[in-house]
């Protein structure tokens, strides 16, 4: 599964990338984790963006 990375890395203050919605812990963890985990990252950054929009 491809990394959501836009290559627009900064966090904003609540702590999510301005750029694909992650936590440093979820960019940090994406290469290591399983494709279900990282579908569970997607549907979380997804809940997020939704949320402030």
């Amino acid at each position: 599964m491809d990394s959501p990375c836009i290559s627009v890395c900064q966090m904003d203050e609540d702590g999510y990338c301005i750029g694909c919605g992650r936590t440093i812990d979820e960019i940090r963890g994406w290469k290591r984790s399983s494709d279900d985990e990282k579908t569970e990252v997607l549907s979380r950054v997804a809940e997020r963006q939704g949320q402030s929009a």
